[in-house]
């Protein structure tokens, strides 16, 4: 059930909806240029490397993948290597601390042009 004409570049979700959407052949993965995955720890907790990987294959081939895990665990971290291509990655805190560090808060915000503009 394909949409005709309808293009996605981004795509932003967990693993497991990423895959579900992908499953449901609602749109041509072929437009995604960005995928963004967060919650990456279900590669290992759900074993959905294999999908994703397959989901990778179906986007644009020049994609960005940006992937988010609460903490990137040797495995994890391996899966999403697997993945990439020429990967990038920052790390807030050490892996290796038990239990995992608190306080960590992430801003993210994106604004267009005329966003930007008001504010200078």
């Amino acid at each position: 059930m394909e949409r005709s004409g309808v293009e996605f570049h981004v795509a932003i979700s967990t693993v497991s909806t990423m895959q579900k959407v992908h499953t449901s052949g609602h749109f041509d993965f072929g437009t995604i240029s960005v995928a963004i995955l967060y919650g990456v720890d279900e590669l290992y907790d759900g074993s959905h490397a294999d999908a994703i990987g397959q989901i990778l294959k179906d986007v644009h081939p020049e994609r960005q993948l940006v992937a988010f895990s609460r903490s990137w665990l040797p495995d994890i971290r391996n899966a999403v290597l697997a993945l990439a291509k020429n990967p990038v990655i920052v790390q807030i805190g050490d892996v290796e601390t038990a239990p995992l560090p608190s306080g960590v808060a992430i801003d993210v915000r994106i604004m267009d042009d005329e966003s930007a503009k008001k504010k200078e």
